[in-house]
């Protein structure tokens, strides 16, 4: 399917697309800005209906961001609410979530990017258990390549886009490293970070990188 003339059918909102995902999004200052954003909406569902394709309406999401000096004001005005009304074809509200998914990442309309280092973590944690309890031999060598072929490449999964400020989600994405070399022949007796030190395993990871790997 070719979706290359999609963004023609687009006025006045920036389209971005990622095989079957596309989201639209428009800055919203005035009453018409959300008339233009629903607009565009409609015109996108006329485009796939005029191509043949069927939308999932159930999977329409919608997420505001707002900046956190005016989130408290912004929700105590009653005109707000018709900035954010959107509906689908059949005319039903678009449901509007604080969080949603977009190619493997948490967003959240909090401009925080901590649910999704726990989620990120919960699942690398859980990968940690699984790979001690599969494999038993705790080597150096064999540690260290379970540890960058299972585990790092689930907290490395679009860090430079996440990269996380507060020091609350640098440690839990830390312990999950302290968790696994632990395990470590010979490291387990050893303070962390002094005794869990991955330098000599080629596994230590810069400040840069810290909010991925740490």
């Amino acid at each position: 399917m070719y979706i290359n003339d999609l963004e023609t059918t687009i006025k006045d909102s920036t389209a971005s697309s990622f095989a079957d995902d596309t989201r639209i999004s428009r800055q919203i200052e005035l009453t018409q800005d959300t008339e233009k954003l629903q607009f565009d909406l409609n015109n996108v569902i006329e485009w796939s209906k005029s191509n043949n394709m069927e939308l999932h309406e159930q999977k329409f999401e919608f997420l505001c961001y707002r900046l956190p000096a005016n989130a408290a004001l912004c929700k105590a005005l009653p005109f707000q609410d018709n900035l954010t009304n959107y509906t689908n074809p059949s005319g039903v509200e678009i449901e509007r979530k604080s969080l949603v998914r977009d190619l493997g990442v948490l967003v959240s309309d909090g401009f925080t990017w901590t649910p999704h280092v726990n989620k990120m973590v919960i699942d690398a944690r859980k990968m940690a258990s699984w790979t001690l309890g599969v494999f038993r031999d705790r080597s150096k060598v064999v540690m260290l390549q379970l540890y960058k072929s299972l585990i790092r490449s689930k907290l490395e999964y679009c860090c430079p886009l996440w990269n996380p400020s507060l020091v609350q989600d640098i440690q839990r994405i830390e312990d999950v490293q302290r968790y696994f070399t632990n395990r470590i022949s010979g490291m387990s007796d050893l303070c962390y970070p002094t005794g869990n030190d991955c330098q000599p395993f080629n596994c230590n990871h810069s400040n840069e990188e810290e909010s991925g790997t740490s």
